[in-house]
Order: structure tokens, then C-alpha cells, then sequence
């Protein structure tokens, strides 16, 4: 129900929602309703948001090559040797890996196989996001920084600093796709 609502958040997390995204009209007490009983749940503001930021973060949220392993037992973990990537691989877009759970069959299958498993080989990268284009990667102007933004998520922002561990990203945005990419590409 989230994704098919469009209009900008109201900012009220009690508000009960309609599938277009309007407020729903208040319920009617029922005079045979137990007293005792909650009240039953509906769509709220509030699970829209929750629902809007997992989208948010399944298709945005990104980490340098190497900052997360698989250990012997297959468990995904920070890597806590990672350094960092160079000048030359920050300014690659395929050292960049959504952090999630893989959605391809080859990151999935890599995990799934037994023995060890290449940084590479277990999550998805973003150079192979469709459409070609939806991530904008340039340097910060003293050359030490990397900045990535998702054009689809507008106002989500990713840095590395170049051969250093230090990596972040952040999400300041109105919640809504953009519905425009195609014609920016």
C-alpha cells in the first residue's frame, strides 16, 4: 500500500491512510464491539514511513569494497583490517556494494557455497544497477574524498575518504522516488 501512495508525507504518524494516500475517515464506534478488545489496526502514516525507508535502504544504502567479509562459518561481518580503498579504486563504481542481503543469484549462490568466499563475490554491486546512470560518483575538489548519490533517491549521499577506513551515508530526502530519472539520464 505504501509504494502505491505518491503524495508527500503529512508529517502526523497516526494518520490513517487510503491506498491514494488520503486520510482515511474515523471509525465509527460500534456499540457491540467489546470494550476490551484493542482496536483493529489500520494503514497508518507511520507504516508508511517504516516501508518507505526499507525501499530507501535496500536501494541505497552502499559500502566500499572489502569493509564487510564472510568468515569461516559464513557470517558476514565488519572487516576490521579494511584500510580503505585507493585514489584510483574510489573513483570506481564497481568497488561500491549495496549493504543487504544479495538479490542476484551469484552473490546468493557465493554464500551459499561451502569454503571461502571473495569480498567480490557476496554482495551486489552498484555498478550493476539499472538504469545504467543512477549513481553520480565524483571527487571532492582536494582530491581525498569520495562522494556517491543515488539519483533515483534523491538526497541519499554515501562518502569514503580515499585510503582511510572512514565511509558513511545518510538520507535526507521527501521519501518519493524520482519519477524523472529517465530523462535525466
Amino acid at each position: 500500500m505504501s509504494a502505491a501512495i505518491t503524495i508527500p508525507f503529512r508529517g502526523e504518524p497516526s494518520l490513517p491512510l487510503t491506498a491514494d494516500g488520503g486520510a482515511a475517515e474515523a471509525d465509527a464506534e460500534n456499540p457491540d464491539a467489546d470494550p476490551d478488545a484493542p482496536p483493529p489496526e489500520r494503514f497508518r502514516e507511520v507504516h508508511r514511513l517504516a516501508a518507505t525507508v526499507a525501499v530507501i535502504d535496500r536501494d541505497a544504502a552502499v559500502l566500499p569494497r572489502g569493509a564487510f567479509v564472510v568468515d569461516a562459518s559464513h557470517t558476514v561481518g565488519k572487516n576490521k583490517g579494511f584500510e580503505g580503498l585507493t585514489y584510483e579504486a574510489a573513483g570506481t563504481l564497481a568497488n561500491y556494494y549495496h549493504f543487504r542481503s544479495p538479490l542476484s543469484s551469484r552473490a546468493k549462490a557465493a554464500l551459499a557455497k561451502p569454503g571461502l568466499v571473495r569480498p567480490s563475490d557476496f554482495m551486489d554491486p552498484c555498478s550493476e544497477d539499472s538504469p545504467k546512470g543512477v549513481w553520480a560518483l565524483s571527487y571532492d575538489p582536494s582530491g581525498t574524498q569520495i562522494a556517491l548519490r543515488n539519483l533515483y533517491w534523491t538526497g541519499y549521499f554515501f562518502f569514503h575518504v580515499v585510503d582511510s577506513p572512514d565511509y558513511g551515508g545518510v538520507y535526507f530526502g521527501d521519501g518519493l522516488p524520482n519519477l524523472d530519472l529517465a530523462f535525466m539520464l
